[in-house]
């Protein structure tokens, strides 16, 4: 019984932090101080068929040796999190010997022509700030991973919708008067376990204490397969013009745990072009990484246990 209410504990705090991403929609951005990042330390990586440990050099020479796309999952408050993700994209760039493209839930389409000229030096960082809406914890969070690329000369790919028309789609349920330029040519919002899952979220949240009216669910549902859909074209736009590439894909745990949302929606636009999904998994503490390993083997191909900040 004790460890059945661990788990449950376990997973409301998944649920609480993805209901925030969620509402994020809804919320204009705002400033926030980050958490020190921790060096890579307990962070572990298993992979989810086998349940073994794989070091993360040995993985990032597998990735390394296929084209296609890696999905890295994160809990976005998360350091230890951020580390194993800047810690395989370095290995991957010097494997691939720079030839690979990042891609990223954390800049929208429309602010794509000014990160291009920040990586090809034609304006400063304060102007790239300034114009690019980063999220609040870019310094530390996301800094990192960009400078590397402008450094190396890899190209950064702006993957997501505008907020706003995510905020907007969500409290009106349209898309009417949207700049389509920015916007996935086609979004469509399934039924199914994707659906069934972000109900579920919303449900456990509102019992949790955070209201949001059940009559909202469905648009709020539909604004995060547009970003969804956007983020998986942005990619498939990608590779049709950079065949054989390989992208990594960083964005937030929701939108592709379980081979679901970008990535269910990227398999469905190129169906050939290899996918692997590395999801986050959280300790509390009192449960090892096997029994963690075991609960979760459906949510990626490959499971980044780490401790919880």
């Amino acid at each position: 019984m004790a460890r059945w209410r661990r788990g449950k504990i376990l997973m409301r705090a998944y649920l609480l932090g993805t209901l925030l991403t969620i509402v994020a929609l809804l919320l204009p951005t705002a400033g926030g101080e980050a958490a020190p990042v921790k060096e890579l330390g307990s962070t572990v990586i298993i992979e989810a068929a086998t349940g073994k440990t794989i070091p993360l050099k040995k993985l990032a020479q597998h990735l390394a040796d296929q084209n296609g796309v890696v999905f890295f999952g994160e809990f976005h408050d998360q350091p230890a999190l951020h580390t194993a993700e800047d810690a395989l994209f370095n290995s991957l760039i010097e494997l691939r010997d720079g030839k690979i493209t990042l891609s990223m839930e954390m800049f929208e389409r429309d602010v794509q022509p000014i990160l291009d000229d920040y990586l090809a030096g034609r304006c400063t960082e304060d102007e790239f700030l300034l114009k690019s809406r980063p999220w609040p914890r870019y310094q530390t969070d996301y800094r990192p991973m960009v400078e590397r690329a402008r450094k190396v000369g890899i190209p950064v790919l702006a993957a997501n919708v505008p907020r706003s028309m995510a905020a907007h789609y969500a409290k009106t349920g349209s898309l009417e008067g949207l700049d389509k330029r920015w916007m996935a040519r086609h979004t469509y919002a399934p039924e199914g376990a994707y659906r069934d899952n972000f109900f579920k979220t919303m449900s456990e949240v509102h019992v949790e204490g955070m209201q949001v009216d059940t009559s909202r669910w469905q648009a709020m549902y539909q604004a995060q397969c547009l970003k969804d859909d956007t983020m998986a074209e942005s990619i498939a736009d990608r590779l049709a013009s950079h065949p054989g590439e390989l992208i990594y894909q960083v964005q937030g745990d929701f939108h592709g745990s379980y081979h679901l949302g970008v990535v269910e929606k990227l398999h469905a636009l190129c169906p050939e072009v290899p996918i692997t999904v590395l999801a986050p998994v959280l300790r509390d503490g009192i449960q090892n990484d096997a029994a963690l390993a075991a609960a979760n083997k459906d949510r990626g191909d490959y499971l980044v246990i780490a401790d919880k900040y």
